[in-house]
């Protein structure tokens, strides 16, 4: 099972031996212990992890920030009344084409749709192995702007330790519905 650093608490030399160093997480009952071949190389993994986890919390404050403007500018949104809603159903795809690093590594595609209207996101769950996904899955929008608002269409393919990859995306203004 991976570690994630965001259930890493923090990472401490040991004190009684000087080649093992420990890992305090939020899912485990029990540190754990890892040993290495010499103290300076246990020094930067404690540094580097700690560093690490620090960036991540970092990074997860920023992104938190985020969402509290995003959530505030919403509820201004919000206060204005919809003057419709949409009903979408994302259906299928097929003849996905995977990047050229995806074929390189002899890869599949894990493909799941996103879709955006006004400031609402919504996501389809991925589909393994798979370059004819069928998805049927109804997503709701309300919308305030007839004129201005569009729907924003990516297809991504699943990534477990990298970013997804975006398989390709368009727009359709609701206008031109």
């Amino acid at each position: 099972m991976p570690l994630f650093l965001t259930d890493i608490i923090i990472a401490n030399d040991s004190l009684n031996d000087q080649l093992t160093f420990s890992i305090t997480t939020k899912i485990y009952d029990k540190p754990l212990v890892l040993k290495t071949q010499q103290t300076n190389v246990r020094t930067l993994w404690v540094k580097a992890i700690n560093n690490a986890v620090e960036d991540c919390q970092v990074a997860e404050k920023s992104v938190l920030a985020d969402k509290a403007i995003f959530t505030t500018t919403e509820n201004k949104r919000d206060s204005k009344i919809a003057v419709a809603r949409l009903l979408l159903v994302v259906q299928e795809a097929y003849d996905l084409m995977p990047s050229q690093t995806t074929l390189e590594r002899h890869r599949s595609v894990d493909p799941y749709c996103e879709i955006t209207v006004g400031s609402l996101t919504l996501k389809t769950p991925f589909i393994k192995r798979t370059i004819k996904p069928k998805w049927n899955a109804p997503m709701q929008f309300l919308l305030y702007d007839l004129v201005q608002d569009t729907i924003h269409i990516n297809i991504f393919d699943n990534e477990y330790f990298s970013p997804n990859e975006n398989l390709g995306y368009t727009t359709i203004h609701l206008a031109d519905i």
